[in-house]
């Protein structure tokens, strides 16, 4: 697998690279025909495109060959780090979002990869917020006798029931590029991510009023898993 990474990496980004200095040419050429400046512009996107598709493939494949690495994470203190983070505070603070959470929990899992996942879920309730109502995110916590759901909750547009597997599919995306821009990596990495912790990543509700994703974190999760 790793050394499908690197093959994949070197051949599939060396003809994308080709095509955006190729195109970079052409519109430095004169062309006189709008339709001639319009493929040339069309071909520097799909081709800026596919580099982006080759990048987030060989982020996803080298994660799955890494195993996670397990510590006690306190989820208060990832969160607040994450909304203290300069580019989502400013983020949030252009939509007027109010993110609030009660008390949760400390599992066991990578620190670094969970708050990736934490910042992919609340990246998505930004993109997808509803353009008429202030962005509102909430999170909280249930335990179970053997393990624990943390909830995210967000009032943007939701997803249709009949697309809630396919929302986690690896390059799947819902809406168009002229809608939200996007190579629809993000909830995939997300699924992988609890997966590897021996937990679960899914969709509790969905509604046009919004969307509630659901982690579940398994107690007693070795920390020699990871090692």
């Amino acid at each position: 697998m790793e050394r499908l990474t690197q093959v994949m990496t070197h051949h599939f980004q060396e003809p994308s690279r080709r095509l955006m200095v190729f195109s970079s040419q052409l519109e430095h050429a004169r062309l006189d025909d709008p339709q001639d400046r319009q493929a040339v512009a069309f071909i520097n996107a799909q081709a800026a495109r596919l580099s982006t598709l080759v990048e987030g493939a060989r982020h996803y494949l080298e994660m799955t060959q890494m195993p996670p690495e397990l510590a006690a994470v306190d989820l208060n203190d990832l969160v607040n780090q994450l909304l203290s983070a300069p580019a989502l505070a400013d983020r949030l603070q252009k939509l007027g979002a109010k993110v609030s959470f009660s008390p949760l929990p400390i599992v066991i899992g990578d620190q670094r990869r969970l708050y990736q996942l934490f910042e992919i879920l609340l990246d998505n309730a930004c993109r997808y917020h509803h353009a008429e109502k202030y962005l509102c995110v909430k999170l909280w916590a249930e335990e179970r006798p053997d393990h624990w759901q943390v909830f995210i909750q967000d009032n943007g547009v939701g997803i249709a029931p009949k697309h809630h597997d396919q929302a986690f599919s690896l390059f799947t995306r819902l809406v168009t590029d002229s809608e939200q821009p996007g190579i629809g990596l993000g909830l995939a990495m997300a699924r992988l991510i609890m997966r590897q912790l021996d937990g679960e990543l899914s969709i509790n509700d969905s509604s046009p009023e919004g969307t509630t994703f659901r982690l579940l974190f398994v107690k007693g999760l070795s920390h020699a898993r990871g090692a």
